[in-house]
């Protein structure tokens, strides 16, 4: 299997300040050289010869920070509004649907939102509408932000990932607050007008999140906003199987720490394909690259003299040089063409199936994602089994409106989804985890089955 590759050095360090000589540091800037950058891709992968059938032909990743509040000194608050977050991964989303096989990680939103859930939020998402109709939410943001810090994926031995760092913005010097003051800010704010802050990569397909992935590692993501926004640590690993590749996902600073080196000794058996890492600057560090041998190691950084692709083999790993380059905004995209042996990663028929939006992650996942975490006996992924059940109930419900018809189409489509919800009612326990000693890779195949056969009656 040939990928075409393309990285983009785009300087994300001087896009956050409008006195800086780099012009397009405007949201519509950002964006618009984006497109300008995607749309050269898309125009080598029409040209590239890649068999139509192959669901990712290329991958594009641009760096940490493309998208940030646009500022006057980098002492400065980072964040955007949630608001302008969901605007930025709208035109994402269309980006993605125009080039359908080109797998797109636009670099990283940092963001924040209220620590007061706003009155239009309070209940879940219908994840068939998107419309807030669901069950009411029951744990509060402070709650769940608190939470965070005791994910297992947060492993002790690395602390809260920066604390105490002192580094000097603009003249104005900042410390990163560990996680005890991160905490005591929580329980001081619960009835405040304060903020949480993310900074989040997603890798986009074929018009869809297939994954999303928040930063672990603090450096000095909430600079400039101390007073009133806590920078809030991911809770979630960065491996995601994505039609039959096995990818690792890093931002920046969680690449220094080894963070894709500690998600793989948790899964072992799913050491990636490819490792990406999307960084504002961090060094490329050959004792943190998680990919198996036959893979690649993919970063995209700010800084050129960072960006590159790297294997691995059985005499060590090795960067390999860029064949072309295009400039976009007067900084450069290069290219390379990758190849994966078919014998790591089988050809699939793939699945597309559909993406749930699962509240209590606050983030969507889809059906091949959560299959990779069934086994997890973390509070968050116990509610995930939950939620696959209210989703297939609900799924079953529209399927018995009235208004839907009585066509012998619809009956079969409702029969797989009742054999789905029996499936998921008998193969979990009291908890909502796999029943202790059911064979995990089974469950998963006989997911699979059942929903690959409701897909081929959806296009009988």
């Amino acid at each position: 299997m040939e990928i075409l590759v393309a990285l983009w050095s785009r300087n994300t360090r001087n896009l956050h300040y409008m006195n800086q000589p780099l012009a397009g540091a405007s949201a519509d800037a950002r964006m618009q050289a984006l497109s300008e950058a995607i749309q050269k891709v898309g125009e080598k992968l029409a040209a590239g010869g890649f068999p139509p059938g192959q669901p990712i032909q290329g991958i594009f990743v641009a760096p940490e920070y493309l998208f940030t509040q646009q500022r006057t000194s980098s002492a400065e608050r980072r964040a955007v509004e949630e608001g302008m977050k969901e605007g930025f991964l709208q035109h994402l989303l269309t980006l993605s649907r125009t080039y359908p096989t080109l797998l797109i990680v636009p670099g990283t939103i940092a963001w924040r939102k209220p620590l007061q859930r706003p009155a239009g939020e309070q209940r879940k998402k219908d994840p068939m509408t998107g419309e807030r109709t669901g069950d009411e939410k029951t744990e509060s943001r402070v709650a769940k932000a608190q939470r965070s810090f005791s994910s297992s994926f947060l492993p002790p031995s690395f602390g809260n990932f920066n604390p105490g760092n002192k580094n000097t913005f603009n003249g104005v010097e900042d410390t990163v607050p560990g996680k005890d003051e991160k905490l005591s800010k929580l329980a001081d704010w619960a009835d405040q007008d304060c903020y949480i802050q993310r900074n989040t990569a997603y890798m986009l397909l074929n018009g869809r999140i297939r994954f999303k992935y928040n930063k672990r590692g603090d450096f000095h993501e909430a600079i400039g906003a101390h007073g009133d926004t806590v920078f809030i640590p991911g809770q979630r690993s960065g491996m995601v199987t994505i039609e039959n590749i096995r990818f690792a996902l890093e931002i920046c600073l969680d690449h220094w720490y080894g963070m894709a080196n500690h998600d793989v000794s948790l899964e072992p058996t799913n050491t990636p394909h490819i490792h990406i890492v999307a960084s504002d600057f961090v060094d490329n560090r050959v004792s943190r690259m998680a990919m198996e041998s036959g893979g690649w190691f993919l970063h995209a950084s700010s800084s050129q003299a960072h960006t590159g692709v790297w294997t691995k083999d059985s005499s060590g790993t090795h960067a390999l040089p860029a064949t072309e380059m295009d400039t976009v905004g007067g900084e450069p995209l290069c290219y390379w063409r990758i190849t994966l042996d078919d014998a790591l990663c089988p050809s699939a028929v793939p699945l597309n199936l559909p993406l749930l939006d699962f509240p209590e992650f606050e983030e969507g996942i889809d059906i091949e994602a959560l299959l990779s975490e069934i086994d997890s006996t973390e509070p968050g992924r116990k509610r995930s089994w939950q939620s696959l059940q209210q989703f297939a109930g609900t799924l079953q419900a529209q399927l018995q409106d009235s208004q839907i018809g009585r066509s012998p189409k619809r009956a079969r489509i409702l029969q797989q989804f009742q054999q789905l919800q029996q499936f998921l009612n008998t193969g979990l326990g009291s908890q909502g985890r796999a029943q202790e000693g059911a064979p995990l890779q089974s469950q998963k195949q006989q997911f699979q089955k059942w929903m690959q056969s409701l897909l081929k009656n959806q296009e009988d």
